[in-house]
C-alpha cells in the first residue's frame, strides 16, 4: 500500500472519530496510527550510544562556522536540539540520523534556526544524541518513558564531555521542545544546588510543559538575571487545547510525570517578565524561511505576545505568508517558538552573559 493510501484511509477514520468524539482524541489516533513504533522498547536492537570524544558525536562545536560559532567568545552554550525523528521503525533513532521534525528540517536545520540565535555569545556546543521518537512523547504504556530516559543518558555524557571543554567558563543550556525536557532533567540532577549552578548564566527551556511552580532553580523575572529558567509556548489562538502538552512525560520530583492540568511557566521574550503582554513594536525581529538555500529574513515588529493561562498568545499578520500552524495542531506555533522572538533572544544572551561576567 502506498503511502498516499495509508493517509488517506488514516483521514478519513480520523474524521470519523473527530466528528463523536473530538480533536484530542482524533489527534491521538493519528499518532498512534503513523507514528507508533511496531515493536516494544524491550524487543529493540539500540544504535550505538555516540562517542562524545569525537566530533562526530557532535552537531556543533566552536568553529563551525556554518552554526555560528566564534572561538573568541568567553562563554558557552550547551544546545540540545528537538525532536527530528518521526519513524516508528524504532524507539530512538541512531544518533548520527538527522531525521526531519514536523516542520520539515532536519538536525541542521534546527542549529540554524535556533542555537545560532547564542552565537553573538557564547561558542555553540550542540551534542548528536539518541533521540526519542515522536511517538514517545504521546505514549501512555511506558515505553516511551524509556525511550526517553535512553536519550537522557547520551544528553548526560555529552554534559560530561561539554564540561571538560568548557573550562571552568560560564554557560547558557538551552534546547527546543524534546531537547527543553532533557535540559529540565539536567539542570535538576547536574546543576540545581551544585558548584556549577554559580556558572549558569540562565537555562531556556523553549517548547516544553514547564509547571509554574518548578523549583530546582528561580524562573527569570528580569531580562538581566542569572541562574534562572526561561521558558514558554507559542500558539496562535488564545483558546488552544494544552492537554496534548500536559499529558507529555518531564522529569519532576526525581521520575517522569505529565505536567496535567498544572498552571505553566510563561516568559514573555518581549520584556523578559513573566505572564505580561507586549505589542508587536517590542519585537525585534521575527527570523522567516525564505525556502531551502536562501537566507532567511528578519522581520522587525512582526509578532505579539501575551502570556494567558501559561500560553504565550502571538498576533501575527493575517495575511502572512509564514509562521503558518501545521494541519492537525491548530492553533499551535510550536515549531516556531525561537524563530518568531529570534532577534529578542539573541540580545538577551548577550545580556544575560555580560550580566554573569560583570559579577565575576
Amino acid at each position: 500500500m502506498t503511502l498516499g493510501r495509508c493517509v488517506t484511509i488514516v483521514t478519513v477514520v480520523a474524521a470519523a472519530v473527530l466528528a463523536s468524539h473530538g480533536a484530542a482524541t482524533a489527534q491521538g489516533l493519528i499518532a498512534t496510527m503513523m507514528f507508533k513504533p511496531h515493536h516494544s522498547f524491550a524487543d529493540e536492537k539500540h544504535a550505538a550510544a555516540p562517542d562524545y570524544a569525537s566530533d562526530s558525536a557532535w552537531a556543533a562545536l566552536p568553529g563551525a562556522d556554518e552554526n555560528g560559532a566564534n572561538a573568541a567568545q568567553p562563554a558557552n552554550v550547551f544546545f540540545m536540539h528537538p525532536t527530528t525523528y518521526l519513524s516508528p521503525e524504532s524507539w530512538n533513532a541512531a544518533f548520527d540520523n538527522p531525521g526531519r521534525g514536523v516542520g520539515g528540517g532536519g538536525v541542521d536545520t534546527t542549529l540554524r534556526n535556533q542555537a545560532s540565535a547564542f552565537a553573538k555569545c557564547c561558542k555553540i556546543f550542540a551534542p548528536r544524541y539518541r533521540q526519542a521518537t515522536l511517538f514517545a512523547f504521546l505514549d501512555t504504556e511506558g515505553d516511551g518513558v524509556k525511550a526517553i530516559d535512553l536519550a537522557y543518558q547520551d544528553i548526560d555524557r555529552a554534559f560530561d564531555a561539554f564540561l571538560a571543554r568548557n573550562g571552568g567558563k560560564p554557560f547558557i543550556i538551552a534546547g527546543h521542545s524534546q531537547g527543553s525536557i532533557h535540559l529540565l532533567r539536567l539542570v535538576q540532577q547536574r546543576i540545581a544546588g551544585q558548584p556549577l549552578e554559580k556558572l549558569l548564566i540562565a537555562a531556556y527551556a523553549i517548547g516544553a510543559a514547564v509547571p509554574a511552580d518548578f523549583k530546582a532553580i528561580p524562573p527569570c523575572t528580569e531580562a538581566a538575571q542569572n541562574g534562572c529558567l526561561v521558558s514558554w509556548n507559542s500558539v496562535s489562538d488564545v483558546n488552544f487545547d494544552r492537554s496534548r502538552g500536559g499529558q507529555v512525560p518531564i522529569w519532576l520530583d526525581g521520575k517522569y510525570d505529565s505536567v496535567g492540568s498544572r498552571r505553566l511557566m510563561c516568559t514573555n521574550p518581549l520584556d523578559w517578565h513573566l505572564d505580561s503582554a507586549e505589542p508587536a513594536s517590542a519585537n525585534h525581529g521575527s527570523l522567516s524561511s525564505n525556502g531551502a538555500g536562501a537566507a532567511p529574513t528578519l522581520k522587525p515588529s512582526y509578532a505579539a505576545a501575551k502570556c494567558v493561562d501559561g500560553q504565550l498568545v502571538v498576533d501575527l499578520p493575517a495575511d502572512r505568508p509564514d509562521f503558518k500552524g501545521l494541519p492537525g495542531t491548530p492553533g499551535s506555533l510550536h515549531i516556531y517558538d525561537y524563530n518568531l522572538f529570534y532577534a529578542n533572544l539573541q540580545e538577551n544572551a548577550v545580556l544575560r552573559a555580560a550580566s554573569l561576567a560583570s559579577k565575576r
